[in-house]
């Protein structure tokens, strides 16, 4: 069972990450946003994991800017959509949550290697804050059910009968 705070805390970033991710896959919103987000993953590649490893090391050219913010905006884009559905087994919304988290690790260090200071990067760091906090409620509702569960797993084999657990609940 997920605690209310940690649905809340996905809901909100489910909606912020997937509004962000459609902005830089399309214009359908905000031209100006979108040509912005653009503006700026042309400038976050030239310094980004992507382009140190996967284009240089592994040689493969058809890595460019638009493909990085493509990947990187449909990362969000499912990623948002996914924390925003509850319904999900907690698995799936971790695993997002791990997803845009490598994402903004990548963008806080191409911000970092491109000379950019805190002005810029400020939102990133926010965000892997966030991300952080979130992972970090889920394994502590987590470890706090477990807990729950073995306490009540150890007060019911207390006794040696089910008669023996009624009178002393009577009792109390």
């Amino acid at each position: 069972m997920v605690a209310t705070s940690v649905k809340i805390l996905s809901a909100i970033l489910g909606i912020y990450f997937g509004f962000i991710g459609y902005c830089k896959l399309s214009s359908g919103i905000s031209y100006d946003m979108h040509k912005s987000l653009r503006d700026d993953h042309k400038e976050l590649f030239k310094k980004s994991f992507f382009k140190i490893v996967v284009q240089k090391q592994l040689g493969v050219e058809w890595m460019k800017p638009s493909v990085y913010r493509k990947l990187m905006g449909t990362t969000e884009l499912v990623s948002g959509g996914i924390m925003l559905a509850v319904f999900l087994p907690s698995i799936i919304p971790n695993i997002a949550n791990v997803l845009l988290l490598l994402g903004y690790f990548d963008y806080l260090l191409s911000r970092i290697l491109s000379g950019h200071g805190f002005d810029k990067s400020g939102s990133t760091f926010v965000f892997i804050i966030l991300l952080s906090c979130r992972i970090l409620l889920v394994l502590l509702t987590r470890q706090k059910n477990d807990k729950e569960k073995e306490a009540a797993k150890g007060e019911s084999d207390s006794y040696e009968s089910d008669e023996e657990h009624d009178a002393v609940k009577k009792d109390q």
